[in-house]
């Protein structure tokens, strides 16, 4: 049973209401009563139900409100970060794009790109910087592009100052776009370093200058110098051929051997080179042998002449005999038919009568005194007493050798 002024339960029998002290209905008001403890009791469970929908209301707004606010703040925030998001990853492309034209050397086109991602992040430092360094790559690259036309022109002065700048430029920095413009150069330094050799060689005719120019292409990559490798080798080989034709005109033939060798320390198996060292060898036995065959000559040359000079070197040309009032006189001319200057020279004659009796001897000494090879000298010797005739002969000629 329930109380009629609290609408709390209570217990059979009791005449107060436990919660609220109000008297309970007896049986014998129950029926009399039941009617209106029920309308009572509507009248309070509508009551509490409408203050409890107001609260409910009140409990709602108060939690919408802030519901409300966190989702239009989440919202916001989503919004914010996607439009931000959306931004960066379009930013990343216009960057990875960047970086892949510049490995590519294609330095328009990643600063197109640079200039693409700085229009949504233009204070970004790390996409300025590296837009900045793609700006001198693209002034490094024409700066190449000038070496190259001094190379076509074959200016090579201008060419050497513009790469040493270019390179320069380059030092004390780092990273990939470095490094690729470093090799550009590097290619052009070659070309001209080339170059430069190629117009050098017809007018080298030293072997140490040759020499020289093939250690300075070892430094570089052989298949972009075999040719001019090739053109100094042959210079090489006309060098030491032409030193090698001096040296057997003296007959230096050790260091015609030694000219070879040097030759041969770059070329080993140049069939040129082996060609000539033979034909040193050759030369050198033939040589050898006429050497001998002059010297067997010589000695015989100068035995020859030793004999002439010391027993047929001068040569009576005349000797006469002349008679006069107060005797006669014995002249002559003699020639030296020797090699040697000769001095000192006498003739020694007889003279003999009509009937080839002896009548007298004696020697004279010619003037000049001495001789040289081809010269004459006459002589004459007065003697006194009368014949009418006289002859004389030439019995021996002396002289010394000089």
């Amino acid at each position: 049973m329930l109380c009629s002024q609290c609408g709390n339960k209570i217990l059979v029998d009791s005449k107060f209401c436990s919660e609220c002290g109000h008297p309970t209905l007896q049986k014998e008001d129950k029926d009399d009563t039941q009617e209106m403890v029920i309308e009572e009791q509507t009248t309070i469970t509508e009551a509490r139900d409408q203050e409890e929908n107001i609260v409910e209301k009140k409990r709602w707004w108060l939690l919408a409100l802030p519901l409300t606010a966190l989702c239009l703040g989440v919202a916001a925030v989503a919004l914010i970060y996607y439009i931000e998001t959306n931004q960066n990853d379009k930013a990343t492309a216009y960057i990875s794009n960047a970086q892949g034209f510049a490995l590519e050397g294609k330095w328009q086109e990643a600063i197109e790109n640079y200039d693409k991602a700085l229009s949504l992040h233009p204070m970004n430092k790390t996409i300025i910087s590296e837009k900045d360094m793609i700006s001198f790559a693209l002034s490094v690259e024409e700066d190449i592009d000038r070496i190259r036309e001094y190379l076509e022109e074959k200016n090579y002065e201008d060419a050497t100052k513009l790469v040493e700048e270019v390179q320069q430029s380059l030092d004390h920095q780092n990273g990939k776009v470095i490094e690729l413009l470093r090799a550009k150069v590097a290619d052009e330094s070659m070309l001209l370093t080339i170059a430069k050799i190629e117009k050098e060689i017809p007018s080298m005719n030293d072997y140490n200058d040759v020499v020289y120019n093939l250690q300075v292409l070892s430094g570089l990559p052989k298949k972009e110098t075999e040719p001019t490798r090739h053109k100094l080798n042959e210079k090489m080989i006309e060098i030491i051929k032409a030193e090698v034709t001096s040296l057997l005109n003296n007959h230096q033939f050790s260091d015609a051997f030694a000219a070879v060798k040097k030759g041969l320390v770059h070329l080993a198996e140049n069939d040129q080179l082996q060609l000539l060292k033979n034909e040193i060898e050759d030369k050198k036995i033939e040589f050898e042998q006429q050497e001998q065959k002059r010297i067997q000559l010589a000695k015989q040359k100068a035995a020859e002449e030793d004999l002439l000079n010391r027993t047929a070197a001068i040569e009576m040309t005349d000797i006469e005999v002349e008679l006069d009032e107060w005797g006669y006189t014995i002249y002559g001319t003699v020639i030296s038919k020797g090699t040697r200057p000769l001095s000192n020279i006498a003739v020694h004659y007889t003279v003999t009568d009509e009937d080839g009796s002896y009548v007298t001897e004696s020697s004279v000494y010619t003037n000049p005194n001495i001789l040289y090879p081809g010269e004459s000298a006459s002589f004459s010797m007065q003697h006194f007493g009368t014949y009418d005739y006289l002859d004389v002969q030439a019995d021996q000629i002396t002289w010394v050798i000089e």
